[in-house]
């Protein structure tokens, strides 16, 4: 086998099997979906991760979600490596403050509770800020 042959093999080679990232990809975009409906769940994060999932198992539903209203144009940016703009982001983390903040203080009833509240938003905070700045073209 040539070394070009070799190494365009390795570089193609998934360390995950791609019945797994199938997997995957659809748990993260069902958590993804409630996230839309349950204030404590992020949404964005468990998108993303379908995106990358189905990215190398399944071009199909990869190209699916990119074209979801309202927000595929987001997913299909931040896949492509073009980051989100400052609006975008701050608005994310403010909406995101809000409600974990909210959710913690008026419907969470237990210290643990309110502890997971907090993680869950703390994360998506981070994974929000991860996230490449658009640059201007």
């Amino acid at each position: 086998m040539s070394e070009e042959t070799m190494a365009s093999t390795t570089n193609n080679a998934s360390v995950i099997p791609r019945p797994l990232l199938y997997a995957a990809g659809w748990g993260s975009l069902g958590l993804g979906a409630m996230g839309v409906v349950l204030p404590i769940m992020p949404t964005a994060p468990f998108l993303l991760v379908s995106v990358a999932c189905f990215a190398k198992s399944s071009p199909a539903m990869h190209r699916r979600i990119v074209k979801l209203p309202v927000i595929g144009r987001y997913l299909k940016a931040i896949d492509e490596g073009d980051g989100i703009s400052e609006k975008t982001r701050w608005a994310a983390i403010s909406t995101v403050g809000v409600i974990t903040i909210s959710t913690a203080m008026f419907l969470a009833k237990t210290t643990l509770a309110k502890t997971v509240m907090l993680a869950i938003g703390l994360s998506a905070t981070i994974s929000l800020l991860v996230i490449p700045r658009r640059q201007n073209k």
